[in-house]
């Protein structure tokens, strides 16, 4: 309902944008209601509002924005199981988000290119990125982000078949402080399983 309702307000922004010499705020419409159809699973109306938010960053020449729509595109792609799409689109806007200094985004599209090289059986590749996204995490405090990487690596060390390495990482998550979040804990649960399978222990 929420997103139903962000989409709603965003195309009346849109309709109240479009007749005025605006492309940035146009573009940052375009971009908001794309995200709330990626929530909806409206796949077909995100990518088509991606395309127009792209033409009018572009007049407004917001690099950091472009970035953003490439990042997004990235992981639509993942999202629909393309994950040889997604992931130039992820390399190269990580590429550019940390250029631009924005490490946290940087950080968390390297993640999604990891989960993209993984899927594609480049594991060698998903190692050497998950060396490049720490390298980055030593300069954020964003515990959210961190935790996201923490589960990531120990995936790409799990198919890398370092499985102690991988468990270590899982086990270092939940001691620590302040406690991990229900749903978070259960995903280190399910990593932890899902390594025991891989050492043939059902």
């Amino acid at each position: 309902e929420e997103q139903a309702r962000a989409i709603q307000y965003f195309s009346e922004a849109v309709a109240l944008l479009e007749s005025r010499h605006v492309p940035a705020q146009l573009g940052e419409a375009f971009l908001g209601r794309a995200a709330a159809a990626t929530n909806l699973n409206q796949i077909d109306d995100a990518m088509a509002d991606y395309a127009r938010a792209r033409v009018a960053l572009r007049q407004a020449n917001d690099t950091l924005a472009l970035l953003k729509i490439e990042a997004n595109e990235g992981f639509l792609a993942l999202q629909r199981g393309l994950p040889a799409q997604a992931l130039p689109q992820l390399e190269s806007a990580s590429q550019g988000f940390e250029q631009w200094g924005a490490l946290n985004e940087a950080i968390f599209t390297r993640i999604g290119e990891i989960e993209a090289q993984l899927l594609l059986l480049q594991v060698n590749d998903a190692l050497d990125s998950v060396v490049v996204a720490e390298r980055l995490a030593q300069r954020i405090e964003n515990r959210t982000t961190l935790i996201s990487l923490a589960l990531t690596k120990s995936l790409a060390l799990a198919a890398a078949g370092r499985w102690n390495q991988a468990r270590s990482v899982l086990n270092e998550l939940r001691e620590s402080k302040p406690p991990l979040s229900a749903t978070t804990d259960a995903l280190v649960g399910k990593q932890l399983a899902a390594i025991l399978l891989d050492e043939g222990k059902p």
